[in-house]
């Protein structure tokens, strides 16, 4: 994911390709199944926050089941539990403002457990 953001447009190029190909593999779930340990490495390596920013963006694009929104939403409130980092805190809540969360992932968000995860850190 960090090559998205290289100096060298050739291998942002790659990257970006790379992603748009690697997301039709099982139907997106492989990319799924990656998407909160990337967020998770990608804010601890302490990137430019523009650039962590840019490169979310363009990988959660690719998140367009709704059922996969409504997954991440427990797996990102669970990253805000393991860390104590108010960077990671912010890139984790950057990462769930990027997903088009569904009645029933506003819900998963507002439960008691998720809730409580990420309330003391607003």
């Amino acid at each position: 994911a960090l090559c998205l953001e290289d100096s060298d447009e050739r291998i942002g190029d790659m990257a970006r390709l790379f992603f748009s190909e690697f997301r039709l593999k099982q139907q997106g779930m492989l990319l799924y199944n990656l998407l909160p340990d990337m967020v998770g490495r990608l804010s601890a390596a302490q990137l430019e926050e523009a650039k962590f920013r840019r490169i979310i963006k363009f990988v959660f694009n690719f998140v367009d089941k709704v059922k996969q929104t409504d997954a991440l939403v427990d797996k990102l409130c669970q990253r805000f539990r393991t860390t104590d980092d108010a960077r990671q805190w912010r890139d984790i809540a950057f990462c769930l403002a990027q997903l088009a969360l569904s009645d029933k992932g506003a819900r998963k968000l507002l439960e008691d457990h998720n809730f409580k995860s990420f309330a003391s850190k607003l």
